[in-house]
This record gives structure tokens, sequence and C-alpha cells, in this order.
């Protein structure tokens, strides 16, 4: 009996120190462990910035303020947009004047760091919010850069506010406020990211039609381009199409708009440039691998096999591979 008696004492007691040991950690005098508390403390500071945004938004759309609206974006952003006014015109039109109740919001962090720098790395908030404001629901999605050893990126770097009822567009989060004005750039990256011709009986990746090339590239500008420069940029968009933009921003020039894209491609990360020209038409489009800000030529840029070996891409879609061996045949014969 004693024994038993013992063994119980044993084990209350070390329950009783175990809960002593917790309420000293909650005081403060015994810390946690260390990844608990940077953990604890970044998803606190992503909760606050959350939270932050959305109050200051929300009261700038009720007042139709924009220096408030501007406040929001780091300084980065706002040296990428040039029509923050007509981004700010556009929301407070759609959704500005009235008392905002929010339904429903969400976050998604994530954490980037270049893999050829140990110094630069980010915190960032991906997020959005269903509100509710003169009997409309809306949806408003934002990127924000919470922590950066680069002080100019800290802030929200992207705003996109739609009608719940209209379809999710591909979040690219341009720098700055999301408008009509940009569809031109939305339209051929979402098309560019999508395209998928598959063959109805052995499921190859294709490349377009003749036509449908003709309906998003200056014809022109198109003609000079070899087909084999198009093989490698469609599967570029093929293999890349489920990976992330780290940032992207829009120029609008004489001749019509640049799209300046950080996408990544088997998690090696590229600057992507698409121009476009007076009609509306593709006339270039860039890849470079050293993440560099150039002007985009006519025609198709850096997609070639030295691009795919530099960015460890073994495997190629199918009817690539069978497209090259042929040529390679054909020119040995």
């Amino acid at each position: 009996m004693k024994r038993y008696v013992g063994i119980l004492i044993f084990f209350v007691s070390l329950i009783l120190i175990c809960v002593g040991i917790d309420k000293i950690r909650s005081s403060g005098c015994l810390p946690y462990h260390k990844e608990t508390t940077t953990y604890y403390d970044k998803i606190e500071k992503l909760e606050k910035a959350k939270n932050n945004f959305e109050k200051k938004l929300f009261q700038a759309l009720e007042e139709k303020d924009k220096e408030t609206i501007r406040s929001l974006f780091s300084k980065k952003a706002l040296e990428r947009c040039n029509d923050l006014e007509e981004g700010c015109q556009y929301i407070f039109d759609l959704c500005g004047g009235y008392k905002i109740k929010t339904v429903k919001d969400y976050y998604s962090p994530y954490y980037y760091a270049l893999y050829d720098s140990q110094e630069y790395n980010s915190m960032i908030l991906e997020a959005y919010c269903i509100f509710q404001t003169n009997g409309h629901d809306y949806q408003v999605y934002w990127k924000q850069i919470v922590h950066d050893n680069d002080s100019s990126s800290i802030g929200v770097y992207g705003i996109e506010i739609k009608n719940v009822n209209e379809p999710s567009p591909l979040h690219l989060y341009l720098a700055g406020i999301d408008h009509p004005g940009r569809q031109t750039a939305y339209s051929y990256v979402s098309r560019l990211y999508s395209y998928k011709d598959y063959g109805t009986s052995n499921n190859k990746y294709c490349l377009p039609a003749e036509k449908t090339w003709n309906d998003m590239f200056d014809p022109d500008v198109l003609a000079t381009v070899p087909d084999q420069d198009k093989y490698y940029m469609f599967c570029f968009f093929e293999i890349g199409h489920d990976n992330m933009f780290y940032s992207t921003w829009i120029k609008n020039t004489i001749e019509g708009q640049v799209v300046y894209m950080e996408a990544s491609i088997s998690e090696t990360l590229t600057m992507l440039s698409i121009r476009t020209n007076s009609m509306g038409k593709i006339s270039g489009i860039k890849v470079d691998l050293k993440l560099k800000i150039t002007d985009v030529p006519d025609g198709i840029t850096g997609f070639n096999s030295d691009l795919f070996e530099k960015a460890n891409v073994y495997k190629m879609p199918a009817v690539f591979i069978e497209k090259a061996s042929h040529e390679k045949t054909t020119t040995k014969a």
C-alpha cells in the first residue's frame, strides 16, 4: 500500500512542478524555447499588420481619403506605381463613401529568401477580406511586406478590390491599386500562364494554333520569331504556371505598357518582362536570370536551353522533346 501511495505522491509532485514551471514561463521569468517564441512573435506581427491595414483602408474608403491610401504603401511600391491616382478613384467609385463592416478575413504568410544572398529575407503577408458596404459585398486582396532587410520594401505592395460575385482574377499584385486600365496586362499574363493545348489522344503539351498566337502577339513581330524560341517560351510558362510571383509592376509608355515580374520557374527566380504596343498586342517578351530591368526588344528573348539548365529543369514537356529530337535527326541526315 505504501508503495502505491509513494508512486501517487511522485506523479502529483511532478504535475505540480510542471504547472509551476509553466506559470513561471508565462510570467516572463523563464523564456520559452527560442523557436517557439520567434514563431508566436511572427504570428502576432502578421496579425497586427493585417488588422492595421484593414482599419486604415476601410476608414480611407469611407472618407475617400487618398493620402491615407498612399500612406499604406511601401516606398518601393510607390516608386513602381505611376497610376495610383487612377487606382484610388476606381475603388472610391466602386465602394467608397459608406460605412464598412468586415465579414470575413484570412491571411497566408510566407517567408522568402533569395538563394544567392544570405542577407535578403522577407516576411510577406498575402491576405483577403470580405466586407460589406452600401448593401453590397466586396473582397479586398493585398500583398504586404511585414519584414525585410530593405526598409524601402516594408509596407503594402499591391491591392485588388472586386465585387464578390466577380470571378477571382490571377493575383499578380501589381504595385499600387488594380483598376480597369491594367486589363491588357492582366489579360496577357493570365493567358500566357494558362494556355495549354492538349492532344485528344496522347495528352501532350502543344503550341497553340497560329490564330491564337496572332490574337496575342503583333503578327509582324511574331513572323520573325523561330518556332524553337516559341517552344522554349511556352515550356517556361507550362513549367512555371503553378509558381508564384514575388513582385510585379507595370510601366505605362507612349506605345503601350510593360509588365515586369519577378517570376519563379522550378524555384529559380527570373525577371520576366512583357511589352505591349499601342494596339494592345504583345510585341516583346524577355526573361533574365540575373533579375536585370532592361529594355524589352521586339520578339522573344532569353528563352533557350541555357535558361532551363541553369534553373535545374531536367524534364521538359513531351512535345518539346519530340520536336527537338526530330530537328536534331533531320540536321544529321
